[in-house]
C-alpha cells in the first residue's frame, strides 16, 4: 500500500492531493506491468479505464493501411493516458506500446469519472493535460501543413529540447530518437532525417555523440524552421 501511495504522489494528475486524500483513493487503483514492445492499449478497443505511468515509457502510435508506423508522443513516468476515451465514452484513439518494461497504475472508467467530480484538483490537472495535448496537435497540424520535412525535423528537435536543460542558448537532448523513429513521427523516411541531422552538424548548429545531441544555438535552429515560409 505504501508503494502504491508513493507512486500516486508522483502522478501529475494527483500532485495537488493531500496524503489523506491519496490514501482515501488508493483502493481504486491496481498495479499492472507490461514487457518491452507489449501492447498496453489497442486502437478501437473499448475504453475501460485510465492508466498512470509509474516506471518506464510508452509510445502512442497508429499504422497506415500500408503498415507504416505513425508515432504521436512518447510518455514518461507521471503521465496519464487512456483518459480521452473514458471522458467521452468512445473507443481508444491510438495504440499504446511499452518502449521498455513498464509499471502502471490503472483505475476503472467509472471510478476515474467520479474522481473528476469529487476532486477539483484532479479535474484541473486533467484539463491542463488536455490543453497541452490540443496545443501539441495544433502545432503538428501547422507543421505538416506549412513546413517542409527539413523544417519539421528542426521543429521536432526544438520540441525535444527540454526547457529546464537550456543553458546559454544551448540545450542537450539525452536520448535522441533513432532515425527511423524520428521519421515515423514526421511522416517521412529515415534517409531524410539522416541527411538533415548531418547538415545541421556540418554547419555547427548541433553536435552529436551516440544518442546524445547538443543544440549549440537554439535561436539559429528556430530560424531554420521558418526559412522559406514567408511567401
Amino acid at each position: 500500500m505504501n508503494d502504491l501511495i508513493a507512486n500516486l504522489r508522483n502522478v501529475k494528475a494527483f500532485s495537488q492531493l493531500s496524503m489523506q486524500q491519496l490514501k482515501k483513493i488508493s483502493g481504486l487503483f491496481s498495479t499492472r506491468s507490461y514487457q518491452t514492445s507489449q501492447l498496453v492499449i489497442s486502437y478501437g478497443a473499448p475504453s475501460q479505464g485510465v492508466y498512470f505511468l509509474s516506471e518506464g515509457s510508452v509510445r502512442t502510435t497508429l499504422y497506415s493501411p500500408q503498415g507504416r508506423e505513425i508515432n504521436y508522443q512518447d510518455l514518461q513516468p507521471g503521465d496519464m493516458f487512456g483518459e480521452l476515451g473514458v471522458i467521452d465514452n468512445m473507443p481508444r484513439t491510438t495504440h499504446v506500446i511499452a518502449l521498455e518494461n513498464i509499471s502502471v497504475l490503472w483505475i476503472a472508467a467509472n471510478d476515474f469519472i467520479n474522481l473528476l467530480k469529487v476532486y477539483p484538483q484532479v479535474s484541473q490537472a486533467t484539463m491542463h493535460k488536455m490543453a497541452d495535448l490540443i496545443r501539441f496537435l495544433c502545432d503538428r497540424i501547422y507543421e505538416f501543413s506549412a513546413l517542409d520535412v527539413n523544417q519539421r525535423i528542426c521543429a521536432e528537435l526544438l520540441r525535444l529540447a527540454v526547457p529546464d536543460e537550456v543553458v546559454n542558448n544551448a540545450a542537450t537532448i539525452q536520448k535522441l530518437p533513432k532515425h527511423q523513429e524520428f521519421a515515423n513521427r514526421l511522416t517521412t523516411h529515415r534517409e531524410a532525417v539522416t541527411r538533415e541531422l548531418a547538415r545541421l552538424e556540418k554547419i555547427g548548429l548541433t553536435t552529436k555523440t551516440n544518442r546524445t545531441l547538443i543544440i549549440n544555438d537554439l535561436e539559429a535552429l528556430r530560424r531554420e524552421t521558418v526559412k522559406g515560409t514567408s511567401d
